[in-house]
């Protein structure tokens, strides 16, 4: 679906001239802010909160033009639809987690330095500089995107954004609940947990289409490709995506049932397809697939210890995450390891 030849030299200039627009207009911008309407940086948390906002901004959009690089060669109007999709939700996600991550550091920087003493034209060009040296990053990152960086940016995304819902909640009983629970009502809390679902999704979905690039690699080098179920691994990770996005659309306190629906379905389709692994992509190593097992065991466990009355759902719940999220990204490792390995061997060959 993507092009799979990208000049890194092409890519490297244009990283550094939108970086060095960034940085000409930033300056310029900051500098009537500061100099014709007054605009000040007296304490760390008003500069952090500009920096986060307008760096997040930044990112995004840099994220989008960067990532043209991997635009589909076909005129198929369904991948270009779903290439426009994956893009979009990316460039969100790449903002987000931007974003969350300024404030984070900029809280942890305002309790031992409060106020600003530098002059607020120096924090302006600080700000420039900032937000150029991301731009310049964010293009570079989006046009080599790859499979083992989108899951990176999935866990990081999913992570932050829930760490954001559950430090802005308003119910300070949501731990004894679950972790739905964070999406439930029209709060701050809410709005991001859903949004992170939501999104989070997306990213499943487009985390496939870089999966099943890297198993076609394989497939050019390896007669055991026969074997590989992709439709069957298409359908099953774009059911774990799309009831991501349905746990955000439908919270469960509205949508109790639908709700239910989908975060159990979602979870059972992890299983099976942790479980298939074998007859999915038998090319895997064994202690993966042991992994895999594992992984489903434990899990398996952890539920019965909830019909026991041990356990409540909320740490069901936060098992089954960092379970679903350590599979995925060994997931990726394993097949961007295959492919690695069938490469080289036709290079050796050759």
């Amino acid at each position: 679906m993507f092009q799979q030849k990208v000049s890194k030299v092409s890519v490297e200039s244009k990283a550094i001239i939108y970086s060095m627009i960034i940085l000409i207009l930033s300056v310029i911008v900051l500098f009537v802010l500061v100099n014709l309407y007054g605009l000040r940086f007296t304490n760390t948390g008003n500069f952090g909160s500009i920096v986060a906002s307008s760096l997040a901004g930044v990112v995004a959009v840099s994220f989008a033009l960067g990532y043209r690089w991997q635009t589909p060669k076909t005129t198929n109007r369904l991948n270009r639809i779903k290439f426009f999709l994956n893009m979009t939700f990316l460039s969100i996600s790449y903002g987000a987690v931007v974003f969350l991550l300024a404030i984070a550091a900029t809280t942890v920087v305002s309790s031992y330095a409060p106020v600003i003493q530098a002059n607020s034209f120096f924090m302006a060009f600080i700000l420039a500089f900032i937000l150029s040296s991301g731009a310049y990053a964010t293009y570079s990152h989006a046009a080599f995107m790859t499979a083992s960086r989108l899951a990176g940016l999935f866990v990081i995304f999913i992570s932050a954004g829930a760490i954001a819902s559950m430090l802005t909640s308003q119910d300070d009983t949501w731990l004894q609940h679950h972790f739905s629970a964070l999406g439930a009502g029209n709060s701050l809390s809410s709005y991001a947990f859903n949004f992170t679902m939501i999104v989070g999704g997306f990213l499943i979905v487009a985390l496939l289409d870089y999966i099943l690039l890297d198993l076609e690699k394989a497939k050019r080098n390896t007669q055991t490709n026969k074997t590989v179920r992709m439709n069957f691994l298409r359908i099953v990770l774009v059911m774990v995506g799309v009831c991501s996005i349905g746990i955000g659309i439908f919270p469960y306190d509205r949508f109790l049932m639908i709700h239910n629906i989908f975060a159990n379905v979602m979870t059972i389709s992890f299983m099976v397809l942790a479980l298939s692994i074998p007859w999915t992509v038998p090319m895997f190593s064994k202690s993966f697939i042991v992994l895999s097992y594992v992984i489903v065991a434990i899990a398996l466990s952890v539920y019965l210890q909830f019909f026991f009355g041990d356990l409540n759902i909320f740490i069901i719940e936060l098992i089954d995450a960092v379970l679903l999220f350590l599979w995925m990204i060994i997931l990726v490792r394993q097949i961007a390891a295959i492919g690695l390995d069938q490469s080289e061997s036709v290079t050796n060959i050759n």
